[in-house]
C-alpha cells in the first residue's frame, strides 16, 4: 500500500497517531498497517475528508495511540522500554567520550605548542647602546 494514495488529511492523522505510539517497533508497524488500511479506504470513499472528521470518525489521536498500548503485554513493553533506556545511556556515554577526547586533544596540542613555539627577545636600540 503506498501512503501517497492518501488525502493531505489522511497522512497528517497517520502522522499524529505515529508519534503518539510509544511502543515496540514491530507492534507500532502493525498497528499502523491496520489503521492506514482503514484510513485509505475511508478517504476514499470520502476525497474531502477533515481533519476533524477523520477524528470524529475515528478517534483522537492520542486516545486511539493510548487505548493499542494498553492492549499491548506489560513484559514486552518493559522490555522495550529498558532497550530504549539503554540506548539513549549509550548514546550519551558515547557523546561524553567523544567530548573528553576533543578536550584532551586541544589542550595537547596547545600545550605542545607553547612549548615548542619559537620565542623571541626584543631589545630596545636605546638598550643596545649603552
Amino acid at each position: 500500500m503506498r501512503i501517497d494514495m492518501y488525502n493531505k488529511q489522511g497522512k497528517q492523522y497517520i502522522k499524529m497517531i505515529e508519534r503518539q505510539l510509544l511502543c515496540p517497533r514491530k507492534a507500532k508497524e502493525s498497528m499502523l498497517l491496520n489503521l492506514k488500511n482503514s484510513v485509505l479506504e475511508y478517504t476514499e470513499e470520502n476525497p474531502d475528508v477533515t481533519l476533524d472528521e477523520m477524528k470524529s470518525r475515528f478517534g483522537e489521536p492520542k486516545a486511539i495511540a493510548d487505548d493499542y498500548i494498553a492492549s499491548l503485554d506489560q513484559e514486552d513493553l518493559r522490555k522495550a522500554i529498558k532497550k530504549s533506556d539503554f540506548l539513549k545511556r549509550a548514546i550519551i556515554i558515547s557523546v561524553a567520550i567523544v567530548v573528553l577526547a576533543v578536550v584532551i586533544t586541544s589542550v595537547i596540542v596547545v600545550i605542545h605548542n607553547n612549548a615548542n613555539s619559537t620565542k623571541y627577545i626584543y631589545d630596545s636600540i636605546d638598550d643596545l647602546n649603552n
